[in-house]
Order: structure tokens, then C-alpha cells, then sequence
């Protein structure tokens, strides 16, 4: 530190920088952590525009599915669960043979089975829910 003519100190620029803003010693550790808010105008269209193209490089490689994707192989999964489960009292009766109590407790069974899932998903819909990708963008942003 020096004083200047007209008597106001003159500091060096070295010295005074940590003071004025947040040294960054690992770039990398930086970007991570900076918002989109905090970086320069000129440098938000950019951050942007790779956001996106990282959603879409995701949805590409099948990281990130549509939720129309997601219910479309939901139901397939479900519909051959039910068709499955409810052909085991037929083929247990023509392969093993089955009386009316055991057809009635198996079929009991597959119902409950069934109602189970079906509660499951119903419950676990309610209680939690997958957040879009725009929200990790928005987060980002934030």
C-alpha cells in the first residue's frame, strides 16, 4: 500500500483482490458450484444451450426417458403381470391337479397379489414423485 498525491491510498492489486472477490483456486470446483445467475450475461445463453443439449445428449443415450415413454412401458410391464399371474391357477390345475379349496386360496392369491401392486404403485405416486428435468434446470439456475 502506497499513498497517492492527493493523499487517498493506493493498494496493490494483488494484495486487495482476495478482499474484493472470492478467490477461485480450482476452476473446475467453481463452475460447479456457480449459479447460472452469477455468471456473466455473456456466458448464460451458453450455459444454456449446454444444459439442453446435455438433456438431450441424456434422453439419447436413454438416462432420461419422457414420462410418456415411462407410463408406455409401465402398463406393458403390468398387463404381462396380470396376464401371467392369472394363468397360474389354470396351469397348476392342469399340471399338478387342484381341488376347490386350493383353486379358490390360489386365486385368492393372484388377487391379492395384484391389488398389492396396484396399491403399491397407487401409495408410492402419491407419497413421491419424479421430478422433470426441468426442475435439475431450474435448480441449476437458482
Amino acid at each position: 500500500m502506497r499513498t497517492a498525491q492527493n493523499g487517498g491510498k493506493i493498494y496493490d492489486i494483488k494484495t486487495a483482490a482476495p478482499f474484493l472477490i472470492d478467490p477461485v483456486t480450482d476452476i473446475d470446483a467453481f463452475l460447479q458450484t456457480i449459479k447460472a445467475d452469477k455468471l456473466p450475461e455473456k456466458l448464460r445463453e451458453t450455459y444454456w444451450n449446454a444444459k439442453i443439449k446435455e438433456a438431450k445428449y441424456r434422453v439419447m443415450a436413454g438416462e432420461l426417458w419422457p414420462t410418456e415413454s415411462v407410463m408406455e412401458v409401465f402398463s406393458e410391464t403390468f398387463k404381462t403381470i396380470k396376464k401371467v399371474t392369472q394363468l397360474w391357477v389354470d396351469t397348476v390345475e392342469e399340471t399338478k391337479g387342484l381341488n376347490d379349496e386350493q383353486r379358490t386360496l390360489l386365486t385368492e392369491l393372484v388377487d391379492r397379489l395384484q391389488d398389492n401392486i396396484y396399491k403399491g404403485l397407487v401409495s408410492q405416486a402419491k407419497s413421491s414423485e419424479t421430478e422433470s428435468i426441468l426442475k435439475d434446470l431450474s435448480d441449476a439456475a437458482d
